[in-house]
């Protein structure tokens, strides 16, 4: 068990150190939207070092040196405020491992300062947008699996000629996310942990719903992080704004966002017609003008929480307990009738991972959606993929094409994973065998890319649809030393039977 360390003691207590090298990288601070006044580099260092601090708090205590925490922690205790966030935190491993199995084996955190005002002679007020990533394993032995989040931080800094800046204060939430959940005691984690019955391979789906799960998590997948571009200081990409607009409160447009890149239709009701807030509509303009935050351009169903739980609840669709045995991916899952996210698959260990917005969560376990008690929509009643990383088959490209056949079942797909040890083309298609002609998509993956200046777990790199012979797809690309996953799908949702599978080198 994690020990909160004695913050006095820490104050007093002074040591050098080397920063321990973190496999995921290290904090980035990046500068979007600096406006006026100029500040000088020694503000940059502040918070670099505070978030380089923060990412270190996370690790377990074997992987953080007693002498750097006590060192870096003394110029941070200046603040009350700050010193109790920082001593929540040492407390974070020991509950993720014990409310999310969630044992953590390496962190890394990108910190983007959207903005910065000067509030007084000396002091400084900034936003910062900041994203930690988790390397994490379920503690028996399984694969290794990534997950991230977003923090938004209200930052007040002080300039002092002396010591360059001081921060004053942070104001922040991740207690949902790091905390002890709200409905969690002792008893019940000791009685429960452990014992639900996942069982992820069952394929079928409720009959009623035509949901193409693929798209839903493609979709998912790109528009989760909220990303600031250096080179678009003033127009930073607000997840898919152009599209869907966005709002403050944004978790419901997200997930109706997600339903409807998967095939879910529109539903007008009698009749389209703005203010509808009964919940018998669901549906979007795409083509509002304006897009940010305009409440006309979809009924409170697709954007309100409660209004989006009472719509599929209209429709048929059963509120359950969110437990690992009942979230599939496709999927909502809720935080009492508050938050909302939506089920993208499974981690190495079988539990069910989710996306969301507000906050922005990549691949978190399911039960880290919010502090309360979790629900599911059972839009899908079984899991439909059928298949995840965790399955996939491993191959071995040479400069000789190999081929193996694959059966895909309806809505299906298959991962195989390969590694490059050195850089080069490399070529991957399908191709039709005996009677049946799949129509198929491949999506090419590096797990080790970066977004955001952090890394993205199974980020899409390249896809292709029609490439090869007929509707066979067919990816040719140059890639560098690393591990990859590719994912075979047909586009077709009751599309089903043999296929071939061509790999080579070159």
């Amino acid at each position: 068990m994690k020990k909160i360390l004695s913050l006095t003691l820490l104050s007093i207590i002074v040591a050098t150190i080397t920063i321990p090298t973190i496999f995921l990288g290290s904090s980035e601070a990046t500068y979007t939207a600096m406006g006026t006044p100029y500040v000088d580099k020694d503000f940059q260092q502040t918070i670099d070092e505070y978030f380089n601090l923060r990412k270190t708090l996370l690790l377990p205590d074997n992987q953080v040196p007693q002498a750097f925490v006590t060192n870096k922690l003394a110029g941070f205790l200046d603040s009350p405020n700050v010193a109790s966030k920082i001593e929540e935190r040492l407390s974070a491993v020991d509950n993720l491992a014990l409310y999310h199995d969630v044992h953590v084996l390496d962190t890394a955190n990108s910190a983007t300062v959207t903005d910065i005002t000067q509030s007084g002679a000396s002091t400084y007020k900034a936003k910062v947008y900041e994203w930690t990533w988790i390397e994490y394993n379920d503690g028996q032995g399984s694969a290794t699996d990534i997950m991230g989040f977003a923090t938004d931080h209200e930052m007040v800094l002080q300039k002092d000629d002396a010591a360059g800046y001081k921060i004053l204060d942070d104001i922040y939430d991740d207690s949902d996310i790091l905390g002890v959940p709200s409905h969690y005691n002792d008893s019940l984690v000791s009685s429960t942990q452990g014992n639900e019955s996942v069982s992820i391979k069952s394929n079928g789906i409720n009959s009623n719903v035509d949901l193409n799960v693929n798209n839903l998590i493609d979709y998912a997948d790109k528009w989760v992080v909220h990303e600031y571009s250096k080179d678009a200081m003033m127009n930073p990409s607000n997840y898919n704004k152009s599209v869907y607009g966005y709002y403050s409160a944004d978790c419901a447009n997200f997930v109706s966002q997600c339903l409807d890149a998967g095939g879910m239709q529109y539903d007008y009701g009698d009749g389209k017609h703005n203010g509808n807030w009964d919940g018998t509509q669901w549906w979007f303009d795409l083509r509002p003008n304006p897009s940010y935050e305009n409440y006309n351009v979809s009924p409170p169903s697709w954007r309100l929480v409660s209004k989006f739980i009472e719509y599929w609840k209209n429709q048929g669709y059963s509120q359950v307990s969110a437990t690992a045995s009942t979230v599939f991916p496709g999927n909502p899952v809720m935080n009492n009738t508050s938050h909302v996210g939506i089920c993208v698959g499974y981690n190495s260990s079988g539990t069910p991972i989710i996306n969301a917005h507000n906050r922005d969560v990549y691949h978190v376990p399911y039960t880290m959606i919010g502090s309360g008690t979790k629900t599911t929509i059972q839009i899908l009643t079984k899991n439909k993929m059928q298949y995840d990383p965790s399955d996939a088959t491993t191959i071995t490209p040479s400069t000789t094409s190999q081929s193996m056949v694959k059966y895909m079942n309806p809505g299906s797909n298959h991962y195989y994973t390969f590694t490059v040890s050195s850089a080069g083309y490399y070529t991957f298609e399908t191709a039709y065998y005996a009677s049946s002609q799949l129509d198929t998509k491949a999506t090419l993956y590096k797990p080790s890319r970066t977004s955001n200046g952090t890394l993205l777990y199974m980020d899409e790199i390249a896809s292709n649809d029609d490439g090869g012979d007929d509707f066979n797809c067919r990816l040719r690309e140059y890639l560098t030393p690393g591990t990859y996953y590719i994912r075979v799908r047909a586009i077709g949702l009751s599309e089903t039977g043999y296929y071939y599978f061509f790999y080579k080198k070159g």
